[in-house]
């Protein structure tokens, strides 16, 4: 967050912001997020992965993931 310049994330209940988030924190950020896979006879047909919200594709861009891939 120091070197992005961002002061604060709203990760607290009613998006209240966070100065200094921990991991426990993000983890539970991400907790909700569901990936499944659909497969046949050992092949892959489908992933299903929950659709993240704004505050979580953010998190992953500053770990430098990309949230279009993120869980694929």
């Amino acid at each position: 967050m120091g070197r992005k310049k961002i002061e604060s994330l709203p990760l607290y209940p009613e998006s209240r912001p966070c100065h200094r988030p921990t991991t426990r924190r993000v983890i539970d950020l991400f907790a909700r997020v569901q990936r499944h896979t659909l497969a046949y006879r050992k092949r892959r047909l489908q992933v299903l992965v929950t659709e993240l919200t704004r505050l979580q594709r953010r998190l992953l861009r500053l770990f430098a993931l990309n949230p279009t891939t993120y869980g694929h």
